[in-house]
């Protein structure tokens, strides 16, 4: 077998044949290193583990390749320094955690199946309903662990848990601009526009006054 390295191309040859015959070959060879391997046996079946070891040569290569390129990875890693989370990011995140578990405190948050219960709602999949409303813009829902909750004070229970009026008229006001959670910190953050108070709050009393301030909001006056 012949093992030629030039350029970091690695070739694999068998040669079979009589100690004099092979030297011959070998004789004419000019690469730096050269592999022998020597097997003695019956012509028949050294041929044949001639030519297996030529097969297994390329795949002896590739695992070279492979952990050189490892090598490399490591190596990388090792000097690359740890670029440290910028203090203002970690602010960020801090304030939005906050916020967000201020948004949850704020409301009792349901899922789908509960306000089915709630509300009564019949058919095959009542569970659905809630999410007809989201999809028609009745009320809005915020991703928990990957699953919709609604919130109660979008609902109202004098009409057996259907969506409040005012949401609805809220929620065409500020149309895409606003996400589920963008909505849910917007009514649970203190307005001055409602005197303090917030439209969460306030939504029941005096929805008409929610609905000014939400487009106050979407007129880019800062409130609160």
């Amino acid at each position: 077998m012949r093992l030629d390295d030039v350029n970091n191309v690695v070739r694999f040859h068998a040669l079979t044949g009589t100690a004099t015959a092979v030297g011959k070959e070998l004789e004419k060879m000019r690469d730096e290193t050269i592999v022998t391997v020597t097997i003695r046996g019956p012509v028949d079946r050294a041929a044949a583990l001639a030519e297996a070891i030529q097969r297994l040569g390329p795949l002896a290569d590739a695992l070279f390749n492979e952990q050189g390129e490892e090598q490399l990875k490591l190596l990388l890693r090792a000097v690359t320094p740890v670029v440290p989370v910028p203090e203002h990011t970690l602010r960020e995140a801090a304030m939005r955690k906050a916020a967000m578990k201020g948004v949850l405190e704020a409301s009792d948050w349901l899922t789908a199946a509960q306000i089915a219960r709630l509300a009564e709602l019949s058919g095959s999949n009542p569970s659905q309903q809630p999410n007809r409303w989201k999809h028609d813009g009745l009320i809005f829902a915020i991703d928990i662990n990957g699953k919709d909750h609604f919130p109660a004070y979008g609902l109202d229970p004098d009409r057996k848990y259907r969506p409040r009026r005012a949401m609805m008229d809220v929620l065409k006001v500020f149309g895409n601009r606003k996400d589920g959670w963008a909505l849910a910190f917007w009514f649970a953050s203190v307005n001055s526009y409602l005197g303090g108070a917030r439209p969460l709050d306030v939504l029941q009393s005096d929805p008409k006054h929610v609905i000014e301030a939400a487009e106050a909001e979407a007129e880019g006056v800062a409130h609160g």
